[in-house]
């Protein structure tokens, strides 16, 4: 009579089926890195990449540029998004980046400074701490205050690169813990300056200062006029899952395109 039972009973659930097929091929991936993909570019792409791909589920996390790719290098993470090309010795590492668009990098200073315009040298003087007094360059008596981004971001390397190339940041900045959170701090002291992408810019009590006398408009960034800007980079290792190469190629097709020209510059010309 048991016998009989467990029969009958495992025909039934050989009738019923393993179950959805979903459960047995879902697909989880982690992303973390740059602050600007994670606000402005992963939410929303994922969105429409996982409802057109059934299984497949990201997780999205920040930590900036430089955590990032060690989460990634560690193991931790399948995607990274960089605000930097990748060094070389990440790139033997195995790592692979595709550049999907590029971020203007604009300089903000308290809304009641005068100055409107700063060459490339006056901000490699005033990022580097060589000027310390904003009457230096055309301003009121009014000692700087440098907002930096923390070590490791995205924004600290275009910094770097792009306004001191060659010169080491001034020791006597605030760092801000969160690199969007630079302009609201900018806002708060009168003689303060930062640089930041141009999806983070909307503190009130701030203004945007023309580099070399050229406006940071989408005009002037595509065309090269403006000088300041930085990449933005998608980032496996090794030999990725086929459901990452994809997104990636979903990212350089024209709905990634189109979410990444909503606050960026996309990088396939149309």
């Amino acid at each position: 009579m048991i016998r009989r039972r467990m029969s009958f009973l495992a025909t039934f659930f050989l009738f019923l089926g393993p179950g959805p097929a979903t459960s047995a091929t879902a697909q989880s991936f982690q992303y973390a890195g740059a602050t600007t993909l994670q606000k402005h570019f992963m939410p929303q792409a994922t969105q429409l990449f996982e409802a057109r791909h059934e299984g497949i589920h990201f997780q999205i996390f920040g930590g900036n540029t430089g955590p990032g790719l060690a989460a990634l290098l560690a193991g931790r993470v399948d995607l990274a998004g960089a605000g930097r090309f990748l060094l070389p010795e990440e790139t033997a590492a195995g790592l692979q980046e595709t550049l999907i668009g590029w971020d203007a990098l604009l300089v903000v200073v308290n809304a009641g400074n005068p100055v409107a315009s700063l060459s490339r040298g006056q901000l490699r003087d005033l990022f580097s701490g060589r000027v310390t007094n904003w009457q230096d360059v055309g301003g009121k008596d009014e000692p700087v205050l440098v907002i930096a981004s923390p070590k490791g971001s995205g924004m600290y390397a275009a910094v770097s690169e792009s306004i001191l190339p060659g010169a080491a940041h001034t020791p006597r900045a605030l760092v801000t813990g969160i690199v969007a959170e630079a302009d609201r701090l900018v806002s708060f002291f009168p003689g303060a300056i930062c640089a930041v992408s141009s999806s983070m810019v909307d503190a009130s009590g701030t203004k945007v200062v023309k580099v070399d006398g050229i406006f940071p408009s989408a005009e002037h960034v595509r065309n090269g006029r403006y000088p300041l800007k930085k990449p933005l980079l998608l980032v496996t290792r090794n030999e990725p899952e086929k459901p990452l190469v994809q997104f990636v190629e979903f990212a350089l097709g024209l709905e990634g395109q189109k979410i990444i020209g909503s606050k960026f510059f996309p990088a396939v010309k149309e």
